[in-house]
Order: structure tokens, then sequence, then C-alpha cells
């Protein structure tokens, strides 16, 4: 499984492969996020979609695979939070 921990308060990014921390960007900031008011899309690319440079891309780009579960929370997760979750999804999904 991958998590992708986004943490507003640091502005970083944080990569958990399998439950375990692979590695962090503490560059990101949020002005990297280019700001929209249309649907989040998850495994594809519609016409539209924003990047950080605010640069409008294609459709397409589908993502070639299966996505068992989506979660979204309002704060950063702690380690022991995405141990926990990595758990339960591994659980779920992969007995």
């Amino acid at each position: 499984t991958a998590t992708l921990l986004f943490d507003g308060s640091s502005e970083s990014v944080s990569l958990y492969l399998d439950g375990l921390f692979s590695g962090s960007d503490n560059s990101v900031g949020a002005s990297s996020l280019a700001a929209h008011g249309g649907d989040v899309g998850i495994g594809g690319m519609l016409v539209g979609s924003r990047f950080e440079a605010s640069v409008v891309g294609g459709d397409g780009f589908y993502f070639d695979g299966n996505i068992g579960e989506i979660t979204q929370f309002d704060r950063a997760l702690t380690a022991p939070e995405l141990i926990d979750l990595h758990t339960h999804f591994s659980d779920e999904w992969l007995a």
C-alpha cells in the first residue's frame, strides 16, 4: 500500500510504502498546490487538470491498476496512526 501525506502546517509531503516511511519533501509548500473549484479526480486526468505551475493539462493518463480504498483526513496523521491504517487496509484488502 502507498500513503501520501500532505501536512499543511509544515507544508511537507511524506510517502509511506507498506506502512514504512519512505521519504519526504519539505519544499512543496501550499503555494505549489493549484487552487481550483472543480472536483478532485483520482486515477486519471481530466481536461482542465491543473498542476503546480497552474498549467492546464490534457485528458487521459489513466491509472492502470486497482485502487482499493481512498481516505481523506482533515489533519496530518501521526506515524502510529499511519501504521494502524496500513494494518487495517492490509487486513481488509490483502487477506
